[in-house]
C-alpha cells in the first residue's frame, strides 16, 4: 500500500493492516493489544470522521432524491409521468 505512518501511529499498525487487507497474520492477542492502546481521543476522532462521511453521503442522497422527484414531474404538462 505504501503508506508511511509517523512513529506515534505505528502502534496501531495491526488495526490498519487488518482494515486494508494486508498483514492478516496477526493473532487475536495482537488485536486485543492494539485495541487496548487506543485512546479515547483517537476513538473520538474516528467517530468524528465517520460522522462527517455519513453527512456527505446523506447530502448526496438528498440531492439524488430531489433530482429523481424533479424528473418524475413533467414541468411542461404539469402532471406526473407514468413509468
Amino acid at each position: 500500500m505504501g503508506v508511511k505512518l509517523p512513529a506515534s501511529h505505528r502502534r496501531n499498525d495491526v488495526l490498519l493492516q487488518a482494515y486494508s487487507g494486508y498483514g492478516i497474520q496477526a493473532s487475536i492477542t495482537d488485536y486485543k493489544r492494539a485495541f487496548a492502546r487506543l485512546t479515547p481521543h483517537a476513538i473520538k476522532g474516528c467517530v468524528k470522521v465517520a460522522e462527517g462521511k455519513l453527512q456527505k453521503i446523506h447530502g448526496h442522497l438528498v440531492q439524488v432524491n430531489a433530482l429523481e422527484a424533479d424528473e418524475e414531474f413533467s414541468v411542461g404538462s404539469g402532471s406526473w409521468r407514468q413509468n
